[in-house]
């Protein structure tokens, strides 16, 4: 928490109020089943808003085709390099040249 803290000191005030009101008042998850297209979840391994045990695995069970990614924070958040998000993007939306 004391991280979460700090990291909070740096920006936006009314972010950390937007961004909790957003995931207490806005709940689509009786519709996620609807989702029928190929997804791709990627998130750090200790995000602090939406944690990958509580909030990405779950995804898994209610959209059909979900691929999950999940870094670990300190080789990609941390170092901020994200060329491996960047390759892992290109992948997955090369599967779709492959459906043509």
């Amino acid at each position: 928490m004391d991280s979460f803290v700090d990291e909070g000191s740096i920006v936006d005030i009314y972010d950390f109020k937007y961004r909790n009101e957003a995931t207490l008042d806005y709940d689509i998850e009786d519709k996620l089943s609807n989702i029928k297209a190929k997804t791709s979840v990627t998130c750090s391994s200790d995000e602090h808003y939406f944690t990958p045990e509580f909030d990405i695995y779950p995804l898994k069970d209610k959209i059909e085709n979900l691929r999950i990614d999940v870094f670990d924070a300190e080789e990609f958040v941390y170092n901020d390099d994200y060329s491996m998000f960047v390759d892992l993007f290109r992948e997955f939306l090369e599967e779709f040249k492959k459906i043509n």
